[in-house]
């Protein structure tokens, strides 16, 4: 199972089969996705979540470095939303639990139906 965010991410068809294969590498080990208002990449509220994600749920996965995780937050930031993936719902909604007001309470609509960011970790300022 997955959550729709994660089921649109991987339908969507991000320019050819080698970026489409990426993208299910980097979040088919955690597709319990959800997006979340971390702020700015690195303020305090993304140290936070990152911090309370990596003492209480373990490792963060890094797929296309090899390494297994139990979450993981996407490397892209827009207006202050980024994705994050957990291995199980369990984890998924005891984050949404410890951050509930950063969550957008939709499975993690995407900003945009036609838009994904790339895979870097970035501040962009977007119009939705």
């Amino acid at each position: 199972m997955a959550t729709e965010l994660y089921q649109r991410v991987i339908a969507f068809d991000h320019g050819d089969a080698s970026r489409n294969d990426v993208v299910r590498k980097v979040w088919d080990g955690t597709p319990w996705m959800i997006d979340v208002f971390t702020g700015k990449c690195g303020d305090e509220l993304d140290r936070d979540m990152r911090e309370w994600c990596m003492k209480n749920l373990g490792p963060e996965a890094s797929p296309i470095h090899g390494q297994d995780g139990e979450w993981q937050r996407g490397y892209a930031t827009i207006n202050g939303w980024t994705w994050f993936g957990f291995k199980t719902e369990d984890q998924m909604m005891r984050f949404i639990e410890r951050f509930p007001s950063t969550n957008k309470g939709d499975g993690g609509a995407p900003r945009s139906s036609d838009r994904f960011p790339k895979e870097e970790c970035y501040d962009q300022d977007t119009p939705d």
